[in-house]
Formats: C-alpha cells, sequence, structure tokens
C-alpha cells in the first residue's frame, strides 16, 4: 500500500476534519464530522486503520471529495494547505498533541485535562 500522509484539524467551531494525501502530496480522502460522533469512538478507528494499513483508503465509505463540485475540491485543499489561524493541527503521522486541543479534540482523542497540560505529543 502507498505511503499516506494524514492531519486532523480542529477549528475554533469544533469540526474535525481529516485530510489524508498519498505519496505524490494529492489530497485523495477528506472526511468531516467526527465531532458529532456520539460515542467519540470513529476517528480513532479512521487513524488506526491509516497507521496499520489495514484497510485500504479507496475502500472506505465517507470520502466527501467524490461528492463535492471542482469549486468546493479546491476550497477543500486549500483548507487543508492553509488553515485559518484559528485551525489547529491536533494529530498526524507522528501522533496527537493534547496540548493544543479543544474539547472536541479532547473528547475524539479521550484525552484529559492532565494530558492536555502534561503531553505535547503522544506518539502512535
Amino acid at each position: 500500500m502507498d505511503s499516506l500522509e494524514y492531519e486532523v484539524h480542529e477549528n475554533n467551531g469544533g469540526g474535525l476534519p481529516l485530510y489524508v494525501w498519498n505519496e505524490y502530496g494529492k489530497l485523495i480522502y477528506y472526511h468531516s464530522g467526527y465531532e458529532y460522533d456520539y460515542d467519540h469512538i470513529q476517528l480513532l478507528e479512521d487513524l488506526d486503520c491509516l497507521n496499520t494499513k489495514s484497510l485500504p483508503i479507496n475502500e472506505w465509505d465517507g470520502n466527501e471529495l467524490r461528492e463535492l463540485t471542482i469549486e468546493e475540491v479546491s476550497c477543500i485543499i486549500n483548507e487543508a494547505d492553509n488553515p485559518h489561524p484559528s485551525t489547529k493541527i491536533i494529530a498526524d503521522n507522528q501522533g496527537y498533541y493534547p496540548n493544543i486541543m479543544g474539547n472536541a479534540g479532547m473528547k475524539a482523542f479521550n484525552i484529559d485535562e492532565y494530558d492536555k497540560e502534561n503531553y505535547d505529543i503522544i506518539k502512535w
């Protein structure tokens, strides 16, 4: 399977999109709405699949790039490449970053106040 790079962003509205790029730097997967997952497990399950390469990304459901117009995809790519200053990268291939997470990120990653205050990064 190809080497994939990914990032989870958290904006100041609590949005948690996942961006995945292929080895050529092309955005190939985008999904938002993880903040609405009541059980707070879907994002971690998806990241586990990426980290273990257990399911090829082209077999995943929920790729919003397939449902968008070219203009909308361009906006998504721009958001990924040039996030708003209030948007933080809270996870990537290296691990996740409790000290910069807001409430939505803390819920999605099951982070408590101790972790938030004491860890810059928790590696996969």
